[in-house]
């Protein structure tokens, strides 16, 4: 194997006057990372008249003379520094967004949504109406109660503040369904409970007011058990 030419050139160039005195031919060789017989070729260009003996100490000035010349050719060897070229780097057009696809899955849990929202809303303006005895201000009273609650619970806030604030908002909004629901069935001002009513409290053998209370209370729940799963669905 052939020594690297930076490394014979550093061999050489390290040799002492004592290493001189000792040398030989083969050392030659392997300091150079040459085979013996180049050195040997070498030598019987340079002195023709004496012997070789790749064994034998060589005189100070013929072995001076074998490494200065292989120092040389070392050197000329020695590979160039390329200049490092740099690799252009294409990047590439950035994408054009596409039309966001018709998503029905995403349709239908908005429409569940949408839904009892608004059946929510027009009962909680109705009961509003009733308390404010003023449309203006029952419906921003409507709109702000309504609306706070899916905002956070949209915006998927965390703090507990938010929770107890959202809980206390569909506690009202239920309120709401189940004072207008109760209203309906037991005949509004009138004060005589709807047709249906009486058949249901046929059925189970109760009285109005419970039976009614029961029958809203289940339909808030109902309302508002849609109106949360199906934002839950889209947090999703």
């Amino acid at each position: 194997m052939s020594t690297h030419p930076n490394i014979a050139a550093n061999v050489v160039a390290n040799i002492t006057a004592k290493d001189m005195a000792n040398i030989t031919a083969k050392d030659i060789a392997n300091i150079l990372g040459v085979g013996t017989d180049a050195v040997r070729m070498k030598y019987k260009r340079m002195f023709p008249t004496r012997p070789f003996d790749a064994t034998e100490p060589l005189p100070r000035e013929i072995s001076g003379r074998l490494l200065a010349d292989g120092r040389k050719k070392a050197a000329a060897n020695k590979p160039a520094n390329k200049p490092v070229t740099a690799t252009p780097v294409t990047i590439p057009p950035a994408k054009k967004p596409s039309a966001p696809e018709f998503n029905l899955r995403r349709a239908m849990l908005i429409f569940l949504l949408v839904a009892p929202t608004a059946a929510s809303v027009t009962n909680m303006y109705h009961v509003t109406g009733e308390i404010t005895a003023e449309p203006i201000t029952a419906a921003l009273y409507t709109i702000v109660l309504s609306v706070t609650a899916l905002g956070f619970t949209l915006a998927g806030t965390s703090s507990w503040l938010t929770a107890i604030l959202s809980f206390l908002l569909i506690g009202y909004e239920a309120f709401c369904n189940l004072s207008r629901l109760y209203y309906g069935l037991m005949g509004g001002v009138c004060g005589n409970p709807t047709r249906f009513l009486g058949t249901v409290t046929d059925i189970f053998h109760s009285g109005s007011h419970g039976t009614a209370i029961a029958i809203a209370g289940f339909s808030a729940a109902m309302l508002a058990a849609v109106q949360y799963t199906a934002i839950f669905e889209i947090n999703k």
